[in-house]
């Protein structure tokens, strides 16, 4: 099955992107392969290889608004996803890119899920794709979190809990 589309396949200027619950580093090795001018931090709780850095995505290494680009790409699975979105916002310049990809039965309200991201601290910039099972967003910082006032959010109601069936 086609998963969400991540990042562009070709980039034209330098940049420094940052991709949160990476899994194998997939970005990074792509940009690696072909040579693009980019400069990938790759983390996920565990390093599978030699791309990935193995940390809390709520707390990582990186300083603060140094990434051009952060990718959250079927990532936001654990309970503590509202820090994830913090240390996006931390690390994401001003006018920087955040590309969230999620699983379409996670959100039950689009409309909740981007007010929430907007006290994150992004702005929607355009609805990438969604298909019956994975929806994608193009958002811009556009300032700091604003997340501390949780009060004026149910995060169930933003985000379902992800629960693994198995097959």
């Amino acid at each position: 099955k086609k998963g969400p589309t991540q990042v562009p396949t070709t980039i034209s200027t330098k940049l420094t992107v940052a991709d949160f619950g990476c899994g194998d580093a997939k970005i990074a090795k792509h940009m690696h392969e072909q040579k693009q001018p980019v400069i990938v931090h790759s983390f996920d709780l565990v390093s599978v290889n030699k791309y990935v850095v193995a940390c809390d995505i709520s707390h990582t290494p990186l300083e603060d608004e140094v990434c051009d680009v952060v990718v959250i790409c079927l990532a936001l699975m654990g309970t503590n996803f509202v820090d994830f979105l913090v240390e996006a916002n931390r690390v994401l310049k001003f006018g920087g890119d955040l590309l969230v990809a999620e699983v379409t039965s996670r959100i039950p309200s689009t409309k909740n899920f981007l007010k929430f991201l907007y006290f994150a601290g992004f702005d929607l910039a355009e609805k990438l794709e969604e298909t019956k099972m994975f929806v994608s967003f193009h958002l811009i910082k556009k300032w700091p979190s604003k997340l501390d006032s949780l009060e004026k959010f149910d995060v169930d109601e933003v985000l379902k809990p992800c629960i693994y069936k198995k097959r």
